[in-house]
C-alpha cells in the first residue's frame, strides 16, 4: 500500500491518478486488444488443425473407396466385404472431423461479430510479443490497485474531518487542523465540552455529540471502508484462532452502521467502546484493559494496532506491546509515532506475508 506523509499528500495522489486515467484507459484498450488478437491467432491454429484432420479422415474415406471398387471389379468378396465396413468406419470419422471445424467456425464467427471485425486477420494485427503484454497488464494492474487503496484511504481517513468541516460550516466557523488534533487526543465527550467552551456554543456538549454521532453513522454508513487488506488481515487472525477486539472510542451505533457493508460483528471476539468504560478516552487505560478483560488474557499476552500516538503511549503502560499504524492522516505525528512504537506498519497488506 502507498504511504502518505498527510491526508493532503493522499488526496493529492489521488488527484494524480485521476489525471492518469484517459491514458491508462487507452492502455488497458491496447492491451485488451492484444489479447483479442491471441484469442484470434488460437482460433486461427484450432481452425487450421480441424481442417489438415478433417482432409485426412476424408481421404481416408477416398481410399477405402477406391479399394472397395477395385475388390468388387475383381470380384472379390471377401475384400469387398472388408473394405465396405472400412467405408462406413471412415465415413463416421469424417462426421465426428466435421465437428470441431464447425465449432471453430462458430467462435470465430463470434468473436468477429463481438469485436465488429471483417476477418481475424484484421484482429491479428493488433498482437503484441508476449513479454511486453505481461508488462502492460502489469502496469495496469499496478494502476487499479494504487487508485483502490488510495481512494480507500482518503475515504476512512477524511470521515471525523469532514463531519469537523461540515459542523463548523453550519456554524458559520473557521476550520482548522490544530481544532482536529485537538479532538483526536479529547475524545468525543471532552472534545464536545472543548468546543462549547472555545467557541461559546449554545448546545450542550451531549446535543453536540449526538450531532457528532448522526453525521459520523451517515458517513459510516455510506462512505467509510476498512483499510485495505484489513478485513484479510482479521480474518486470517481467526483462522489461527487468535483472539481479536475493537477497543475505540467511537459511538456503538456508528461502528454498527457499517454493517452490512463490513460484517463487523463476525469478525472480532468483542468489542469495547469508551462510554462503557469510567474514561472514556484513549488518554487512559480502561478501554485496553477492559478488552483483555473480555478476551480472557493479561495485559502483557495483548498487541495493539494503533494510529493516535496518546493511545499508543497508554496502551504501552497499561503492559500492552504496540503497533503503530501510520495511516497518512494530516493530524498524525508520524514521526513521534515511528519514535514511539514498538513496530510500524505503513499498510495491512504487509502483515499477510
Amino acid at each position: 500500500m502507498t504511504w502518505f506523509e498527510s491526508a493532503d499528500a493522499a488526496f493529492a495522489h489521488l488527484q494524480e491518478l485521476l489525471d492518469e486515467l484517459p491514458g491508462m484507459q487507452e492502455l488497458g484498450e491496447k492491451a485488451r486488444l492484444a489479447r483479442v488478437a491471441d484469442e484470434a491467432a488460437a482460433l486461427n491454429h484450432d481452425l487450421a488443425t480441424a481442417h489438415a484432420t478433417l482432409a485426412l479422415r476424408e481421404s481416408d474415406l477416398a481410399e477405402a473407396r477406391a479399394q472397395l471398387e477395385a475388390a468388387e471389379a475383381a470380384g472379390d468378396a471377401t475384400r469387398a466385404d472388408h473394405f465396405r465396413r472400412e467405408v462406413l468406419f471412415c465415413a463416421d470419422q469424417v462426421a465426428l472431423a466435421k465437428g470441431p471445424v464447425n465449432e471453430a467456425e462458430f467462435r470465430i464467427g463470434n468473436l468477429l461479430k463481438r469485436e465488429h471485425a471483417e476477418n481475424l486477420q484484421a484482429l491479428q494485427a493488433h498482437a503484441l510479443e508476449a513479454v511486453t503484454l505481461a508488462d502492460l497488464e502489469a502496469r495496469i494492474t499496478a494502476y487499479q490497485d494504487d487508485y483502490q487503496r488510495t481512494y480507500e484511504l482518503c475515504q476512512s481517513c477524511d470521515v471525523w474531518a469532514q463531519v469537523d468541516r461540515d459542523f463548523f460550516a453550519a456554524r458559520g466557523l473557521a476550520y482548522s487542523p490544530e481544532y482536529a488534533e485537538t479532538l483526536a487526543l479529547l475524545g468525543f465527550e471532552d472534545g464536545a465540552r472543548y468546543t462549547v467552551e472555545a467557541y461559546g456554543l449554545a448546545e450542550s456538549p451531549q446535543e453536540i455529540c449526538d450531532e457528532w454521532n448522526r453525521m459520523g453513522r451517515e458517513h459510516y454508513t455510506h462512505d467509510v471502508q476498512m483499510f485495505p487488506d484489513a478485513l484479510e488481515y482479521v480474518r486470517a487472525l481467526k483462522q489461527q484462532g487468535i483472539l481479536t477486539a475493537i477497543a475505540t472510542t467511537n459511538d456503538p451505533q456508528v461502528v454498527s452502521s457499517m454493517e452490512p457493508r463490513v460484517p463487523m460483528a463476525g469478525l472480532f471476539d468483542t468489542r469495547v467502546h469508551g462510554c462503557e468504560v469510567a474514561h472514556h478516552t484513549k488518554e487512559h487505560p480502561d478501554i485496553f484493559l477492559e478488552a483483555a478483560r473480555r478476551l480472557g488474557v493479561e495485559p502483557h499476552e495483548c498487541v495493539v494496532f494503533e494510529d493516535h500516538l496518546t493511545a499508543i503511549r497508554t496502551a504501552q503502560a497499561a503492559g500492552m506491546a504496540c503497533a503503530g499504524h501510520v495511516n497518512g492522516q494530516a493530524t498524525q505525528p508520524t514521526d513521534e509515532i515511528q519514535a514511539q512504537a514498538g513496530v510500524i506498519i505503513t499498510s495491512w497488506g504487509e502483515l499477510l506475508h
